[in-house]
């Protein structure tokens, strides 16, 4: 007999994986203040070569190791590029596109006003993508 999962809000939130574009300093704090595990691609690379590292391979990289990826809007758009398309949907990533245009505190409110939302959907499987929005997550199609 298979244990049954436990309800949503005792299921821990995940590790986060955090793309550059959604800065170094204040966005990733932000979440960390309130509790949650984030990895930032400069701490996971070093600030010189998360630089330079491709989309593609961050991706394959937090999709090993389990991380969901939180991202800016103008990313997703760039999710068109067959390398990274393919790393998205071969990898298994599971991704939530913030907008890229507010103030770092107004993304992590988003994100902890949802986080249970988030948390459910993270406990499946990849490749997937959701927009958070204020009060509200929204799939996103994988469709070209």
């Amino acid at each position: 007999m298979s244990t049954p999962k436990p309800p949503e809000f005792l299921r821990p939130p995940p590790t986060f994986f955090t793309d550059r574009d959604l800065g170094r300093l204040a966005f990733p704090q932000g979440l960390r203040a309130a509790g949650l595990s984030v990895v930032t691609i400069f701490e996971h690379y070093g600030i010189e070569a998360s630089q330079t590292v491709q989309d593609n391979e961050w991706l394959h990289e937090a999709a090993r190791r389990g991380w969901p990826v939180l991202c800016c809007d103008s990313k997703h758009r760039k999710r068109r590029r067959p390398a990274e398309r393919a790393a998205l949907l071969h990898g298994g990533v599971r991704e939530f596109v913030l907008n890229g245009n507010v103030p770092a505190a107004v993304n992590v409110a988003r994100v902890m006003h949802n986080l249970a939302a988030i948390v459910a959907v993270c406990s499946s499987p990849g490749p997937f993508v959701y927009r958070v929005h204020p009060t509200r997550i929204e799939r996103l199609s994988l469709e070209r």
